[in-house]
């Protein structure tokens, strides 16, 4: 004694059931291949932050290491190109500093050996001068060696303008 309702009662039960296993294994199908490739984003994504982050913190020789095929490898190669060119302008930076302190030594090498080059003249005319002043006969034999050192206290003064100008780039260095 079925009835329709009953009969419909009896197939939205086994459509039901017949759903149910059909539809539970195929979700769960779907999520593991959901997370497989969610992982497969993911991970490729954490790794160029971890990059980034070291980055960040000064670790410049940190790369992203991500061998793909696709848009995210294209993404790390790039990062890591960026990388290459800024540890490059580093190190070109740290070189030019290098120089520039070498630069600022021989400068103050220079000042110290122009000031002893000009006190050198210096003291010996103020001891002719000295010498004259008790004994102005001896002009004419001092006459030759007091002019020789104020030639060469010029010569000096004309050398530290020329640096001077050089030193500003009003003068070009030739050499050869």
């Amino acid at each position: 004694f079925y009835t329709p309702l009953i009969t419909f009662a009896m197939i939205a039960l086994i459509l039901g059931a017949v759903g149910l296993a059909v539809l539970l294994p195929t979700g769960l199908v779907a999520a593991a291949l959901g997370r497989r490739t969610a992982a497969r984003i993911v991970q490729p994504v954490q790794a160029l932050a971890a990059a980034a982050t070291a980055m960040a913190e000064g670790d410049l020789s940190r790369r992203a290491d991500v061998n793909r095929p696709d848009e995210l490898g294209d993404l790390a190669r790039q990062f890591n190109q960026m990388a290459d060119r800024l540890q490059a302008a580093l190190d070109a930076l740290q070189d030019e500093k290098d120089k520039v302190t070498k630069l600022a030594r021989a400068r103050q090498e220079m000042v110290a050996n122009i000031s002893h080059d000009l006190r050198t003249p210096l003291t010996s005319l103020a001891a002719y001068l000295e010498s004259l002043e008790t004994h102005p006969d001896r002009l004419a034999d001092y006459l030759p060696t007091l002019r020789s050192e104020a030639g060469r206290l010029a010569g000096l003064v004309d050398d530290l303008f020329a640096l001077a100008r050089l030193d500003a780039g009003e003068l070009e260095l030739r050499l050869g």
